[in-house]
């Protein structure tokens, strides 16, 4: 994942607009990773609390 953000960033060639990418991608990039984080905890829970038929 650090590998394709930053080949991504490397492309941009303003200083202003690097510096955007980099926000932009680790606010977003950790919200997409805090939303997996809790639906794999649903599924865990699920899995280990959940009712088996």
């Amino acid at each position: 994942m650090a590998r394709v953000d930053l080949e991504y960033v490397a492309h941009q060639v303003a200083r202003e607009e690097l510096v955007e990418s980099v926000v932009v991608g680790t606010v977003i990039g950790d919200a997409v990773f805090a939303a997996l984080r809790r639906l794999a905890h649903v599924d865990a829970s699920d899995r280990v609390f959940g009712e088996t038929p």
